[in-house]
């Protein structure tokens, strides 16, 4: 069975759309204009705040010039965003259509010793998610049983590979939404 089809069975959604499956970082796509969505940073990760252009090509020069290298461990990852699908889920009234989306988030610590990089550690994680609505009776440990059932799906054992979770996306603008 079909990952898709599965999420449709095991999140209670009416219908799958087989809609158009593109990766939401490198495709055009159509916008919705949803008013204001300015993101306000809560946190900053910089320890200095910089409002305009840094020019570092000397400081870059200079670190070059070091026959010892200065860093040996450094991060390295990736992320890729894919819409699957488009699903309909029943209200009770009307049957409203949803994107179910699929990611993969990969990060690696590398070592650098002698000018050679090595692998120190890597991680990658598969998710989904899925609209809260699938969801209705809210309840316990819904999302994790059906993370479990995707990953018991001969589909995904066939491909090696398996989901860490799937994740619930809020559909209402007031409503506060948690599974766990």
């Amino acid at each position: 069975m079909k990952i898709c089809e599965i999420l449709l069975n095991e999140a209670g959604g009416s219908k799958s759309y087989k809609a158009h499956k593109y990766s939401l970082d490198a495709t055009e796509r159509p916008t919705i204009d949803y008013g204001n969505t300015d993101v306000v940073w809560r946190k900053m990760a910089e320890s200095r705040l910089y409002t305009k252009h840094r020019n570092i090509k000397s400081l870059c020069e200079n670190i070059a010039k070091h026959p010892q290298q200065i860093l040996t461990y450094f991060l390295d990852g990736s992320r890729h965003v894919f819409k699957v699908d488009d699903q309909a889920y029943h209200d009770g009234i009307r049957s409203l259509i949803y994107p179910i989306i699929a990611g993969q988030a990969g990060v690696g610590c590398c070592k650098r010793i002698n000018r050679r990089i090595s692998n120190e550690v890597f991680k990658q994680e598969f998710v989904i998610s899925v609209p809260d609505v699938a969801n209705a009776d809210r309840k316990s440990g819904f999302f994790e049983a059906i993370t479990q059932n995707l990953n018991n799906a001969k589909e995904l054992k066939r491909l090696n590979i398996s989901f860490s979770s799937v994740l619930p996306y809020k559909t209402s603008e007031g409503g506060e939404f948690t599974d766990r």
